[in-house]
């Protein structure tokens, strides 16, 4: 964990022990420690605990799906990419989309978000919580 990390941590923590409340650190830095590995990574261990037979469709070429959960996962992947600062066309080459494709899925994801879909919901939490977990502190997007 770098200097910056370890002191928005320190500081989170101080406020949470003096006041009992969850302090949340917004940058407009571009984190690439949150890269597009470390998301897919969060987003397949949460797929394999709750979903696997949808991993043998991750990033196939040949393979796709139009159920519903396994979009979800896609469009959960899009949103955090990017979120992390990256393009529409460098998301699309990472999972084997076309830009349109990652945008349609962008889209759809801060809708969902919006109306508080409890599918998308469940799922954008517990991959949300994965990659705090993973990276440690995550800039928020608080732009919907």
């Amino acid at each position: 964990m770098g200097a910056f990390h370890s002191e928005v941590h320190t500081f989170k923590q101080n406020i949470y022990d003096k006041y009992g409340i969850k302090a949340y650190v917004i940058s407009d830095a571009k984190d690439k420690t949150l890269n597009l590995e470390s998301i897919e990574e969060c987003v397949i261990k949460i797929m394999e605990n709750d979903h696997p037979e949808y991993i043998k469709y991750w990033r196939s070429k040949t393979l796709r799906t139009r159920e519903p959960d396994f979009v979800t996962y896609c469009t959960i992947f899009t949103f955090f990419a990017r979120n992390a600062g990256y393009t529409f066309d460098r998301i699309g080459q990472f999972i084997n989309r076309k830009h349109c494709s990652v945008m349609h899925q962008y889209n759809t994801a801060k809708n969902r978000l919006i109306i508080g879909d409890h599918v998308f919901m469940d799922t954008y939490v517990k991959i949300s919580k994965r990659i705090t977990e993973y990276v440690g502190i995550i800039p928020k997007n608080t732009k919907v």
